[in-house]
């Protein structure tokens, strides 16, 4: 039996896997690469007990993959974009059989760490209704998200949103020099490093947003936001 997820508008993920789901194999768990740097992978099914492992955190345990068996079996990875790699390579080596994908710009990056690094085609028709790919445009780091029907449509965004909070002084000061802003939040970063044209990026961001009206946001770094509300506040985030 599925546990419960947690009713909260936020959650958390933690060093265990936090279910978000009562009816579909959706599961969120943290990990970290350095100071400040909260990151998520998302795990969500898809056809007949396959899993879609997205953004794997470095070197898994053993404990962190028995907790994913009752689930399914994994059997594609995906790199969210060129520098969620941290643990393409560990994973991929857990789960030989598991298929290796990542967006044509960030191929050559996850590459580097990865090897056998396929396209995405393959995987949308793997993927069927269950779970939908969604390419922005116009990023150098190559981003793909993860749209699921799940809880109301549930959307991994990758880097385009972050909902972090500072747990002390530091993480306080160190969000700040990033530019980050408590809570949820556009991730700065992405659009002045990586849109190669910021005007048509926003546009594509706040009509995609509005288009695929998600109730539960998995972002890249920090906790997983749920709310009726939340495509008005992500899309307020977006310049109209």
């Amino acid at each position: 039996m599925t546990p419960t997820p947690p009713s909260e508008a936020a959650v958390s993920p933690s060093s265990s896997w936090t279910p978000l789901s009562e009816d579909h194999a959706l599961l969120v768990r943290g990990y970290s690469t350095g100071p400040g740097n909260r990151t998520t992978t998302l795990v969500a099914g898809f056809g007949d007990g396959d899993l879609l492992v997205v953004s794997p955190g470095p070197d898994p345990s053993d404990e962190c993959l028995a907790e994913l068996e009752p689930q399914g079996r994994v059997r594609a990875i995906l790199a969210p974009n060129g520098f969620h790699r941290a643990g393409l390579a560990s994973w991929a080596a857990r789960f030989p059989d598991a298929t290796l994908h990542a967006a044509p710009a960030a191929a050559k990056r996850v590459a580097q760490v990865a090897p056998g690094v396929q396209d995405l085609e393959g995987l949308r028709v793997r993927l069927g209704g269950d779970l939908c790919l969604v390419e922005p445009p116009g990023l150098r780091s190559g981003e793909v998200w993860v749209s699921s029907p799940a809880e109301g449509g549930t959307l991994y965004a990758g880097d385009a949103f972050t909902n972090l909070s500072a747990t002390s002084a530091f993480m306080a000061a160190f969000l700040w020099v990033l530019g980050f802003d408590g809570g949820l939040a556009r991730n700065p970063w992405q659009r002045r490093m990586m849109a190669t044209d910021r005007p048509a990026f926003d546009r594509w961001l706040r009509a995609e947003v509005e288009r695929l009206r998600p109730g539960l946001l998995v972002p890249g770094h920090g906790d997983v936001v749920r709310g009726d509300d939340l495509t008005a506040r992500l899309t307020a985030l977006v310049p109209g």
